[in-house]
């Protein structure tokens, strides 16, 4: 049910994940995401990580998803 999340931040030809907009606000940020990323309360926030504001992760995401169609 849950992905967790560790790697890096770039452009490549796949589409942006909640997890890379949760990096790029915050890169030590340490989490497991729900297979559905419309369930963005689920988030399990792991070793002290403070959490993020969902509509923080979501203009992020918007963002990085707008970069990349631009990119295509």
């Amino acid at each position: 049910m849950y992905d967790y999340f560790d790697g890096g931040i770039g452009m490549s030809n796949v589409k942006p994940k909640v997890g890379e907009a949760i990096k790029a606000i915050n890169i030590n940020a340490e989490f497991a995401t729900p297979n559905d990323t419309s369930k963005l309360d689920n988030i399990v926030w792991l070793n002290s990580t403070a959490p993020i504001a969902k509509e923080d992760i979501i203009t992020k995401y918007n963002e990085l998803v707008t970069a990349w169609e631009n990119k295509l």
